[in-house]
């Protein structure tokens, strides 16, 4: 077959964040490509599929000998689907995004207006909580609203100023910088999500109410300046606002899938937009780290400029312990950087507990930075913990007083897989464990595992 009897295949989504795949009648992938796909294939039946973050659709094409065949895939507008023959992508989210299928003009608003009341505090910094429905279907009272509350790093609550409107509630808590948490209660008990109020900015946290309840785990951070309450558009990047509020979608997805799955032109925007909400940049930097092998001079200036933005936020200190991880650097000759508040994402979290068992006290001693990793639940790219319960069941052959300790059992595990390996009886190794290995194989501070072995060896 000549060069004229192929077809032209081009694919041009109407945001550059969409993923393109072309795959051919035994289901192999031809083509792919990020933003736009332009290639020429042999005439024949072929499966487009298109992704943008957790949205994905697909459609059977047929390409004709000779003759170009274009698609203009479209988002998805939250009225629903218009009349046309183009493939759609419906992209959620739990923040009113411009661009996502969840988009509210009144939500919109009711962010705006609590983000408003917050600025209008003069404190030094705040958290704004929004909970809202994304459908109609999805429930959505007072009472299922009020099981998410944020309380200080004591645990008490924290006061805010809340409203309700159509299928939304907003919490607004001009506070001191440091350390918070949601907290979830629900039948299953109460969990925990960590949230950094920094120095002079405004942290926004949404949280959906899907058909299945509440979702925290699959929350939306934002943030802006303490003063400059969040809006749809800046002055400053009135055209592209669109482009980073998908971007930040796709690079949460990114995050949960584990895969570099975003362009490298929308990571850029999404890095340079760091400036005027720093969660951006966090968020991009990890995305960073996904690639094999990542641009670390880049990396370099993204931490550098978030270590200005917010200095001593614990995701940030983490970043930088996952660069010199990247780089091979030492770690003996330099001052230790602690942290005593979990990271709020889970890959800053685990960076910090497995830096500190090559250096036992950088999650600082005693702190919840270092106590609540025992109690760590994997639920999505957000850290989430939930504290033990009294009447949680001793495994058979556990320590006297682990009943309530999950470090203990944890370290037992361990314990009892290497007596497995070494066919040996568990306590002929328990005087010889090695605190650094065990805090490695438990994914547990070493403070926390030195613990646990001295309890059991004074069992």
């Amino acid at each position: 077959m000549s060069s004229s009897d192929l077809a032209r295949l081009t694919v041009r989504p109407e945001h550059k964040a969409v993923e393109i795949s072309v795959l051919d009648s035994e289901f192999g992938v031809v083509a792919e490509g990020a933003g736009e796909l332009s290639v020429d294939l042999m005439p024949g039946i072929y499966e487009l599929q298109l992704r943008l973050g957790p949205s994905q659709e697909q459609r059977l094409i047929k390409l004709e000998p000779g003759q170009p065949h274009e698609e203009h895939p479209e988002l998805a507008i939250p009225e629903g689907r218009a009349q046309t023959d183009e493939v759609q992508l419906a992209v959620p989210s739990a923040a009113p995004l411009d661009g996502t299928s969840t988009m509210r003009e009144d939500h919109l608003r009711a962010a705006i207006e609590a983000s408003s009341a917050l600025a209008a505090s003069r404190e030094p910094s705040g958290i704004v909580l929004m909970v809202r429905s994304l459908s109609d279907k999805a429930p959505f009272t007072p009472a299922l609203a009020r099981t998410l509350s944020l309380v200080a790093a004591d645990g008490r609550p924290v006061t805010v100023a809340q409203r309700a409107g159509q299928k939304w509630t907003t919490s607004v808590a001009p506070l001191q910088p440091g350390g918070y948490a949601l907290r979830h209660t629900s039948p299953a008990g109460a969990t925990f999500q960590p949230i950094w109020a920094a120095a002079g900015w405004q942290t926004l946290v949404f949280v959906a109410s899907t058909e299945e309840g509440l979702a925290p785990d699959r929350a939306a951070v934002h943030m802006t300046r303490m003063l400059d309450p969040w809006q749809l558009n800046t002055p400053d990047q009135p055209d592209n606002r669109r482009d980073v509020d998908l971007a930040v979608e796709a690079a949460r997805w990114s995050l949960r899938q584990g895969r570099p799955s975003i362009s490298s032109e929308l990571l850029g925007l999404l890095l340079r937009s760091k400036f005027r909400n720093p969660m951006l940049g966090i968020i991009g930097a990890h995305v960073m780290l996904l690639n094999a092998h990542p641009d670390l001079r880049a990396l370099q200036t993204v931490i550098s400029n978030l270590s200005n933005l917010v200095h001593g936020h614990p995701d940030v200190q983490a970043l930088g312990w996952l660069l010199e991880d990247a780089r091979h650097e030492g770690r003996a000759d330099r001052p230790k950087d602690r942290i005593s508040w979990p990271p709020m994402l889970l890959a800053s979290y685990a960076a910090a507990i497995e830096r500190d068992a090559d250096e036992p006290g950088l999650l600082a001693e005693g702190s919840p930075a270092e106590t609540l990793a025992q109690n760590l639940l994997v639920t999505g790219i957000w850290t989430t913990w939930r504290l033990p319960s009294e009447t949680t069941p001793r495994k058979r052959g556990a320590a006297k007083g682990s009943k309530t300790d999950p470090a203990i059992a944890r370290v037992l595990d361990y314990i009892d897989a290497l007596a497995a390996r070494r066919e040996q009886p568990r306590d002929a190794l328990i005087d010889n464990v090695d605190v650094r290995q065990c805090a490695i194989g438990t994914g547990l501070p070493s403070a926390v595992v030195a613990r646990a072995l001295a309890t059991l060896r004074s069992g």
